[in-house]
């Protein structure tokens, strides 16, 4: 099975003062299915990281997201 991945999936793993990172980490770690995230969602990713984390934040989330889902 494929899981599809939204933003706050994406924010939650990153961010770790999001009430669900550790949920969302938990199940990260744990999980051995296909992870598909549609392109759209990253721009999203980008805004929410952006207006709650800084710039810096939002840039490094990107070589985050690629050493883990790339």
């Amino acid at each position: 099975m494929t899981l599809i991945i939204d933003s706050s999936f994406l924010v939650a793993l990153y961010d770790v003062g999001e009430v669900r990172h550790q949920r969302a980490y938990d199940f990260a770690e744990h999980n051995f299915e296909a992870m598909l995230v549609p392109d759209i969602v990253l721009p999203e990713v980008n805004f929410l990281l952006r207006r709650n984390l800084g710039y810096a934040n939002s840039l490094n989330f990107f070589d985050f997201f690629e050493s883990r889902f790339v």
